[in-house]
């Protein structure tokens, strides 16, 4: 029953990982009850947006390992079907022609229990990546944007009643988990703003891969984790932030509490534009909270430089994210 496989996934989302007993008992007076996201039944599954739990089981563990006692042992389970079927496969949210391009993923991840609430299970995200003509860099996960996700969902207090603006992201991945946790949450992107999959590509230019579709992809995910209420999307671009670009803003940007984003920085030549974006939206006192991969990421040397200098307080974090091999990961936190 719906039970017996809940529970069974709870008990994956904890082996293999470190201190995989001291886990298990902190968890084991909790109540667990079914998502009522994945209650279907008697359904036809082509009105169904994502797989019912009980068409996912297990395909591989991604494990967070940091200093933080809490958070560290906490794994991401990645899922599949048990019908070996393509995630998507004749659901609702699957019939569009486009979508055969394109590759669902869905993510569960470890939860802590909440004061005054009833422990609720794994956190369930379905994300469409998007072939690298239509969304270049950011058409598909990156393993930082699985450990931010990871450390949110173990540090809910970070982002619930926040309002928070995710800059670059993606495919959607952190952000619907920011919003999944109680934020308020503005995704941001850039490139066309009506483009789609299969549509017309952009044309980029000699240092920067312009995307056609991310825009567009971004709102389908959004629409497809039904976070519409707590959820927008929005495009801004960097580059518009730059000094000599400054007609470009959109005046009367609103206030956030939390500026968060995974894997921004590979090329020292986005440097600049992004410290002079962080510095527009941080201006009102919100905190910042970065995560990248350390390994070949050029620009970060010198990403880690501009903020000592252009902002009072900078704290990094070193962790890493398991998945076969070991991914060294860095977590930034700063302020103006």
């Amino acid at each position: 029953d719906m039970s017996s496989v809940l529970s069974m996934l709870i008990m994956i989302l904890f082996y293999s990982c470190f201190r995989r007993e001291e886990l298990i008992n902190s968890c084991s007076a909790l109540s667990i009850i079914e998502p009522s996201f994945h209650l279907v039944t008697n359904l036809d599954q082509k009105e169904l947006l994502v797989e019912p739990l009980t068409l996912l089981t297990k395909e591989s563990f991604y494990c967070f390992r940091s200093p933080d006692t809490l958070t560290t042992g906490a794994c991401t389970v990645e899922c599949k079907r048990v019908d070996k079927k393509p995630l998507g496969w004749g659901l609702k949210s699957g019939i569009s022609s486009s979508d055969d391009d394109c590759r669902r993923r869905c993510f569960a991840f470890t939860t802590i229990a909440q004061p005054a609430k009833k422990y609720e299970g794994p956190l369930f995200v379905h994300v469409r990546e998007i072939p690298f003509p239509y969304g270049k860099l950011g058409g598909s996960i990156w393993m930082a944007s699985i450990g931010m996700s990871q450390y949110i969902a173990m540090n809910p207090s970070l982002v619930c009643n926040k309002r928070v603006l995710e800059l670059g992201s993606g495919v959607g991945l952190l952000g619907i988990t920011i919003s999944k946790l109680g934020g308020r949450v503005t995704m941001s992107e850039y490139g066309s703003v009506n483009g789609t999959v299969n549509g017309q590509i952009i044309v980029s230019d000699e240092k920067r891969l312009i995307p056609s579709a991310m825009l567009t992809n971004l709102q389908f995910n959004v629409n497809l984790n039904e976070q519409n209420d707590n959820m927008d999307v929005r495009h801004i671009d960097w580059y518009d932030y730059l000094p000599e670009k400054s007609t470009k803003r959109l005046d009367g940007d609103e206030h956030y509490d939390l500026i968060v984003g995974s894997d921004l920085i590979n090329w020292e030549d986005d440097v600049e534009a992004l410290i002079a974006t962080l510095k527009h939206f941080m201006s009102r006192g919100a905190i910042g909270l970065l995560s990248t991969q350390t390994e070949n990421r050029k620009g970060l040397p010198l990403f880690l430089q501009r903020l000592d200098e252009e902002f009072n307080s900078v704290e990094t974090e070193d962790y890493y994210v398991q998945h076969f091999d070991t991914h060294p990961m860095l977590l930034i936190k700063f302020a103006l």
